[in-house]
């Protein structure tokens, strides 16, 4: 599809660009006919007709006439080159236009179809999940439990779904504005509280200590439910890779800015794997196994950067992994 929308682009581009060359060619061309060709030798020549007698030519007309159809001779030789050189150059530089002018329509594109082929994917998987389950539930009489070990196991599908379904809205939000007309200021250290307590609940990994250090005086501006998920999402994916040890949150004001530091003792993450970590529905290699659609961090790096904040991440296979979020200070708090 975009190779011919290229093609058509690059067509256009070159006949409305021979267009106005050619007519400008011819344009300079005829300018200079008038203006020193026969038209101003004639005036000339009826100028001094006084001057001459009979048939006698005047010398200086004639070679003025002869100087004048040489320049014109040259003029027309240099515009012909100049107009044929245009019609093997504007139809190359038409083309790289062209790319240029749809590569950031042909990124967005495949990466809508991309996401939305994620997308279904993750639909359908628990979808059919539950759809199994049901179908063998009504196949044949069951006992108590079996009812209820099937309605357990859709009951776990359609939470995953819901979750699934409330990250791909927030992650389709578009309207920055609206998000700015939501902003409060609020507490960091409550917020990140809020956040470690959401993030536990979902894991319930009770084993894993999360050691929070942050001063009372931070404070932040922007949609708190927004940020809240954002930071949860960010620790309790440190919760669900991390088997031992512990997870450390660091918040502290660095030049008007609010550095918070997340940091992990988990499984980790290759360079590779952890330079593709904030993409849509990525997961690396050991998370396969685990629960999850890979969309906590790219939720998470879209509500940090709709607050006019940075995310950045770093992490070594098998020592874990650092997460730092760059906000702006609250200004009404100075």
């Amino acid at each position: 599809m975009f190779r011919r929308t290229i093609l058509l682009l690059t067509l256009q581009y070159s006949l409305f660009i021979l267009g106005i060359c050619t007519l400008f060619s011819f344009g300079v061309y005829r300018y200079v006919d008038r203006s020193f060709g026969g038209d101003y030798i004639n005036s000339i020549s009826s100028g001094r007709s006084g001057v001459t007698q009979g048939d006698e030519t005047d010398p200086q007309l004639t070679g003025a006439q002869e100087a004048t159809d040489a320049g014109l001779d040259i003029l027309h030789h240099g515009l012909l080159l100049f107009n044929g050189g245009l019609v093997v150059l504007v139809p190359l530089l038409s083309f790289i236009m062209a790319r240029r002018a749809l590569k950031p329509i042909q990124e967005n594109y495949e990466s809508q179809q991309h996401f939305v082929d994620n997308a279904s994917h993750e639909l359908r998987t628990p979808l059919a999940i539950i759809q199994g389950e049901l179908e063998l539930a009504l196949k044949r009489p069951r006992s108590v439990k079996g009812y209820q070990e099937t309605l357990l196991t859709s009951l776990e599908k359609v939470g995953g779904l819901s979750t699934l379904t409330h990250s791909l809205l927030l992650l389709a939000r578009k309207n920055k504005l609206k998000i700015e007309r939501s902003f409060t200021s609020f507490s960091g250290l409550s917020l990140l509280q809020e956040a470690i307590k959401l993030a536990q609940g979902h894991q319930q990994k009770k084993h894993i200590l999360v050691l929070l250090h942050a001063s009372h005086s931070i404070n932040l501006r922007g949609n708190a439910q927004l940020l809240t998920q954002a930071f949860a999402n960010i620790i309790e994916n440190s919760l669900k890779f991390t088997e031992k040890g512990k997870v450390t949150v660091i918040a502290r004001e660095v030049n008007n800015t609010v550095l918070i530091v997340i940091q992990d003792t988990g499984t980790g993450m290759s360079k590779k794997e952890a330079s593709k970590a904030f993409e849509r529905f990525y997961r690396a290699e050991t998370s396969r196994t685990t629960a999850g659609h890979g969309l906590g961090l790219a939720l998470a790096k879209q509500i940090i950067e709709e607050h006019g904040g940075k995310i950045s991440l770093i992490s070594l296979p098998y020592e874990g992994t650092t997460v730092t979020v760059v906000l702006p200070l609250d200004p009404l708090s100075s």
